[in-house]
């Protein structure tokens, strides 16, 4: 992973996304709303980019209203949930 793209996570926790810890394990969550899905499917390309995997966008309820979410895990959220939480 680059330095730039550690700038990015940082920026996505802190504002369109959280971090969630479970046990050891934290991952990054974003949801956005229908009208903002392009915005989402671009965040999750340039994720997909700096963790080389296949990011899926999941439907989701958003107390009743149609949104959706992309959840990524990796061993460097642990080290921003310490900084942020």
């Amino acid at each position: 992973m680059q330095k730039i793209d550690k700038k990015h996570l940082v920026g996505l926790a802190i504002g369109d996304g959280y971090i969630h810890q479970k046990g050891n394990s934290c991952r990054l969550c974003i949801t956005h709303s229908e009208k903002q899905l392009s915005y989402l499917e671009a965040k999750a390309k340039r994720l997909e980019k700096a963790f080389g995997c296949k990011i899926y966008i999941m439907p989701f309820n958003n107390n009743g209203y149609k949104a959706y979410r992309i959840q990524i895990s990796h061993d460097y959220f642990r080290v921003v949930h310490k900084w942020l939480y």
